[in-house]
């Protein structure tokens, strides 16, 4: 009897064949890879809220947070890192109350990413009983008395620790360095050096501090400096003859920290001159007298004045003309003069203000 399966039925079924068993693997792996990806998918960043985001260096921050009130006595830590790749390090650490709630402060010396790391329970942390042999015998570890099997006691839930997955979004803070500088006025003769000196905390080496001279309404940086290992310096520079005004020293911040100012006085930059004094009487030549009054030649109306004899100084306005005697350059009335202890004819230092 001859077979009806011809060998064109033949060849599909060897086809049909081949499909199945290539196809089963593929599908295979393509449910064992979505299952993979399922199980270390990484969790939502728990909910962290995290103020001020800008402080002052010793200001302490404030993190808080709320976890399932299941979490209740787990321990938080709050971990910062100095950069986007930096090893992350505790700085604090509370347990999550009764309702799920915690907080954590800080106070961070440097500007940081922050972040809050519930911790957890090691798996096998916490020891069960010892359990007795299949055959009714004694348990592992145990020993007989009495006939009796001795009981292994339980051991605490208390055990080693591990970070749980569930971490909460990173902030990020930043915190502004610190800067002391005496303010006081600041005299020099022209041609002379000043030096300015303070601290930029937190203490690091090389950092760079501006001092700024206001000219106007806009400050213009006049000499540089850096600091020592400490955070300490003293910028050395020589001011222009006709240089005046407030001074300031800038850092103007880094990756470490945020900038800082602080003022630092007054500039007055003297000029030696020969001056004699007169008895204030009568009118002026700008028609007003001045508390403290000074005559000069060529110095408009009202131009005030920093005068300066030994430890004394007084801020004088030009309100008058004069003195008319060869190599005098000021005129002092009676109430300058006598701020000054000057009395005569004599040299004293003289800066335009």
């Amino acid at each position: 009897m001859r077979s009806s399966f011809s060998p064109r039925a033949l060849r599909a079924v060897q086809l049909t064949t081949a499909f199945v068993v290539l196809a089963l693997p593929a599908e295979a792996f393509a449910f064992s890879g979505s299952a993979g990806s399922t199980a270390t998918a990484s969790p939502t960043p728990l909910p962290v809220h995290v103020a001020p985001r800008h402080l002052h260096l010793g200001a302490p921050v404030h993190v808080t947070g709320r976890l399932p009130a299941s979490d209740a006595g787990v321990t938080v830590e709050l971990e910062a890192a100095r950069s986007p790749h930096g090893r992350w390090r505790r700085i604090a650490s509370t347990r999550v109350g009764a309702a799920g709630g915690y907080e954590l402060r800080a106070a961070p010396r440097y500007s940081a990413r922050l972040r809050a790391v519930p911790l957890a329970p090691l798996p096998g942390a916490a020891t069960t009983p010892t359990s007795r042999s299949p055959a009714g015998g004694p348990a592992v570890g145990g020993s007989t008395g009495g006939g009796a099997a001795a009981r292994v006691p339980r051991a605490r839930a208390a055990g080693p620790r591990r970070r749980s997955p569930a971490l909460s979004r990173v902030a990020t803070v930043q915190v502004k360095a610190a800067m002391r500088v005496a303010r006081r006025s600041r005299g020099v003769i022209a041609g002379h050096e000043l030096s300015i000196a303070g601290h930029l905390e937190p203490g690091r080496a090389g950092r760079t501090v501006a001092v700024q001279r206001r000219a106007g309404r806009a400050w213009h940086t006049i000499a540089l400096g850096r600091t020592g290992a400490r955070g300490g310096f003293a910028v050395r520079f020589r001011p222009a003859a006709d240089a005046h005004g407030f001074l300031r020293v800038v850092f103007a911040g880094d990756r470490a920290n945020g900038r800082a100012t602080a003022a630092a006085g007054a500039l007055s930059v003297y000029q030696p001159v020969v001056a004699s004094w007169y008895a204030d009487a009568g009118t002026t030549a700008c028609g007003f007298h001045a508390t403290y009054g000074v005559a000069n030649r060529t110095l408009p109306c009202g131009t005030r004045v920093r005068l300066r004899h030994g430890d004394r100084t007084v801020t004088a306005i030009v309100d008058d003309r004069g003195p008319y005697v060869y190599g005098r350059d000021y005129d002092l009335n009676e109430a300058t003069a006598g701020a000054l202890g000057f009395s005569g004819v004599g040299t004293i230092d003289a800066s335009v203000q």
